[in-house]
């Protein structure tokens, strides 16, 4: 007969286990939260702490912000912002939103701050805050749920991906802030091809084709750049996975057992990609490919992979004294990640070799060096992928790969300093994490900031010049007063305020034929030049630009340009 105490007995153990899982989860949710607060505390301190409203970055920041803010105002349903391909800059020439990345994928944070009554400048400063947030989480899960790593060793990879230097030293460009829908598709691969084919549970198995197919499209709508090095990447991964044994036959067993769910996938995969290529495959017929003397100028050299700039607290110094100064590789080739945290993740890099997921990093990581790399003589084998893979002439600045392969990074870090804690001492494993944050943050001194009255400001100033007539407009400043590209920024975030579309523009392309690239104004030449220059682009576009309030520099007010003054080529004398 069970008394009481029988059953009591029985249950002892199980609460035992309940509530020590339940204490390892909440240690493991404080940790994670710690590194992640400290992290963001440390990495985002301008924009956090500030006396003033800051923002992380420089001109690219701006336009990205206006990015996002022409997608909120379309959603919102704003005439001028009707045509989500079309910002009305660069007016009225249409479907320049490929000229840069389209942040599509990344828009929902920021509308969810808009939403909650941030301002435009605020809600980016938050989406930022956001990206690097998301950074961490989805980096942390993916080593922590799939790899296994330890708690620490997980937030420490999760660090370096996130946070790591070269991302600090590409704040300005936030189009390679979100890193997060790589993480995506490479925990949807790893779900798919880890285990034997027979042994895919239905859930891992759609699991893994929703991470991979929705993390590739995210990213496509998102950065171009991003999207690019993932299908690089894939092709090498598939290249390597076709000549070896055993990842062929995992392959192929894959193919037997799933080639319908894989045939669906990829078939919806394209048609989903189909609106965003077909826009950016007209964008690139429209203003030509880069030409690969450009390309070649972004090729990173073995130095890019250890530079960290010249105001790196711990490395500026060296870097110095191997030549690298502030406009090293047209500041895009800052890949270093520290001396002692490149060591460490090539140990670890070489210690799991024989693991799959390690020794496929490790081949695309290697693809990546030896493609890029220039030989004496300036040839390099990148020639071959930029005559021959599909969108590498779109390609610019490839030095960039050293954000992207933080992902495999972080992998062997994590690796490698569960190794440390195992098998040579746990303190070891902490002092190696200490030191991979220093060299992280020794970043923060190169990174770029603004304040955002330097932007608010002067396009007040110029919104209180136009006209009550006007139907678009086009900015231009005193030749040295400011950059060409701030000149053009002035007056797009002028374009937001007045709610006019404007002639400005600046982005990665320019419309072909577009005769107001250069708007400073330095004597009476450059006057004429610009008059004719408006003038020109009316008569390019009569239907569209009834009239131009030209926001001239020594200029009251602002110079009214009719369509019938361009038609007829009139002349104004306001000097």
């Amino acid at each position: 007969m069970k008394t009481p105490a029988d059953a009591q007995s029985r249950e002892a153990p199980e609460q035992n286990r309940t509530r020590s899982s339940r204490a390892r989860l909440q240690t493991e949710i404080l940790t994670v939260a710690f590194f992640l607060v400290v992290s963001l505390l440390v990495m985002h301190h301008r924009t956090i702490f500030s006396p003033i409203p800051t923002a992380e970055g420089g001109g690219d920041s701006v336009l990205y912000n206006i990015t996002l803010e022409h997608e909120w105002r379309w959603v919102s349903g704003e005439p001028i912002h009707r045509s989500l391909w079309s910002p009305p800059n660069f007016f009225p020439k249409r479907e320049t939103a490929a000229y840069t990345d389209l942040l599509l994928g990344v828009f929902p944070p920021y509308a969810a701050w808009r939403l909650l009554g941030a301002g435009v400048q605020t809600a980016f400063r938050l989406w930022m805050l956001t990206m690097s947030a998301l950074n961490y989480v989805a980096a942390y899960l993916a080593l922590r749920s799939l790899l296994r790593t330890s708690v620490p060793a997980s937030s420490i990879g999760a660090v370096l991906f996130a946070f790591g230097s070269p991302r600090l030293a590409q704040i300005g460009h936030q189009q390679l802030l979100p890193g997060f829908f790589e993480v995506a598709a490479f925990a949807g691969l790893y779900l798919l091809f880890s285990e034997p084919p027979a042994a895919l549970k239905r859930r891992r198995l759609l699991m893994g084709f929703l991470l991979a197919a929705g993390g590739a499209i995210a990213q496509f709508y998102t950065a171009f750049y991003y999207a690019w090095f993932m299908a690089f990447c894939a092709s090498v991964a598939l290249v390597f996975a076709l000549l070896i044994s055993p990842f062929r036959r995992r392959l192929a067993a894959f193919l037997r057992h799933y080639w319908l769910p894989s045939g669906v996938s990829i078939l919806m995969t394209t048609v989903l990609l189909a609106p965003a290529a077909e826009l950016y495959y007209r964008t690139l017929t429209d203003v030509g490919p880069r030409q690969y003397t450009e390309v070649q100028h972004f090729l990173p050299n073995s130095a890019a992979w250890l530079a960290q700039g010249p105001d790196h607290w711990i490395y500026g110094p060296l870097n110095r004294r191997a030549g690298i100064n502030r406009d090293f590789g047209g500041q895009e080739m800052f890949d270093g990640v520290g001396l002692i945290t490149t060591v460490l993740v090539l140990t670890a890099f070489f210690r799991f070799r024989r693991r799959p997921v390690v020794m496929l990093w490790g081949a695309i990581c290697g693809a990546i060096l030896l493609t890029t790399l220039a030989w004496p003589g300036g040839f390099s084998l990148w020639r071959l992928v930029y005559d021959y893979f599909p969108g590498a002439h779109a390609v610019r600045a490839v030095s960039r790969f050293g954000v992207f392969i933080l992902l495999p990074a972080s992998i062997a870090l994590a690796l490698g300093v569960d190794w440390l804690a195992d098998r040579v001492a746990p303190l070891a494993a902490v002092v190696c994490m200490l030191v991979v944050l220093i060299e992280q943050a020794g970043s923060l001194a190169g990174a770029p900031a603004y304040s955002t009255a330097s932007v608010q400001e002067p396009a007040e100033a110029i919104v209180h010049r136009l006209r009550p007539d006007c139907k678009a407009f086009l900015v231009s400043y005193t030749t040295g007063t400011t950059s060409v590209p701030w000149m053009h920024l002035y007056g797009m975030w002028a374009e937001l305020l007045s709610g006019l579309p404007t002639l400005n523009g600046y982005s990665g392309q320019v419309p072909p034929g577009w005769p107001l690239e250069n708007v400073a104004i330095a004597n009476r030449a450059d006057h004429d030049r610009l008059y004719i220059g408006i003038q020109n682009w009316m008569r390019r576009y009569p239907q569209e630009l009834d009239n131009v309030c030209w926001i001239a520099p020594d200029v009251n007010g602002a110079v009214l340009i009719r369509r019938s003054d361009a038609a007829r080529g009139d002349r104004q004398d306001f000097h």
